[in-house]
């Protein structure tokens, strides 16, 4: 589990850290939030969708499997199996988190690529008491990320006030034909009918703000679901350790194994 410390003058004068060479620390993870600035990036290879956090509020993300603690876009090795690699990832092990009203940028202290003492070869945090060039190069892609998160928000919002997002009704079919199918808990999705059934005004404000665009966006990046068949697959044989899902009846020609 990551452990974020945040970045200090006092705390990180003689630390330094080296530039991942893997995604391993990405393995776990199902989603990742991802921005409007990258959309045109994601969708030749990724399912959108929506999470929702404890206060209602949902966030986009791009799905990186249907279980829990499985990433389908890294190997076993650690490489990324997609040409475009989600922005939220590019930072690390650097991040910007929530302290008050303002955003402070974090280190993983956990990460093997973070060391307290700097050693041959790393990238100092500091240079003359201020953050390092290349840390400071790091704090501004950050930042970017953080402003394009905002309007990302907003036009997410946008369709929540809408109301035409709603629970993604995905069904796990078990191989073993007498085991109950299992639901896939927590995505959310656009709701075309409702979509197409907003007011004229309500849809003339979405287009004009862009969370119409983000809308079918969401929409037809959901095909990219099939490829998961493919991508199951691969990760049953690199793990040797089969899941116990029906491929063919999930992303199949088996309507009942995939609703959408």
């Amino acid at each position: 589990m990551a452990t974020w410390v945040a970045v200090s003058k006092e705390k990180h004068k003689n630390a330094g850290w080296k530039k991942f060479s893997n995604y391993s620390f990405a393995q776990v993870d199902a989603v990742t939030p991802v921005l409007l600035a990258e959309l045109m990036h994601l969708l030749p290879y990724y399912p959108l969708a929506f999470t929702q956090n404890a206060d209602g509020q949902y966030q986009l993300v791009v799905v990186q499997s249907l279980q829990a603690g499985v990433n389908l876009f890294v190997n076993k090795a650690g490489q990324w199996m997609a040409p475009y690699v989600p922005s939220s990832y590019r930072g690390y092990p650097f991040l910007l988190i929530p302290q008050g009203d303002q955003l402070i940028l974090c280190v993983d202290e956990s990460s093997e690529n973070f060391h307290a003492e700097l050693l041959p070869g790393d990238t100092p945090f500091m240079q003359a008491d201020e953050l390092s060039d290349e840390l400071q190069s790091i704090l501004n892609f950050h930042n970017s990320r953080s402003q394009n998160q905002k309007i990302t928000q907003e036009l997410v919002n946008k369709l929540s006030d809408s109301q035409v997002i709603v629970p993604w009704d995905i069904q796990l079919k078990p191989s073993n034909e007498s085991d109950k199918a299992q639901s896939v808990n927590g995505l959310f999705k656009i709701d075309e009918l409702k979509l197409r059934e907003l007011d004229a005004q309500v849809l003339v404000d979405l287009n004009t703000s862009g969370a119409l665009s983000l809308a079918y966006a969401q929409l037809f990046s959901q095909i990219r679901l099939k490829d998961f068949s493919q991508r199951y697959e691969y990760f049953n044989k690199m793990h040797q350790k089969p899941m116990d899902i029906d491929l063919d009846k999930l992303f199949g020609e088996d309507d009942d194994g995939l609703k959408f």
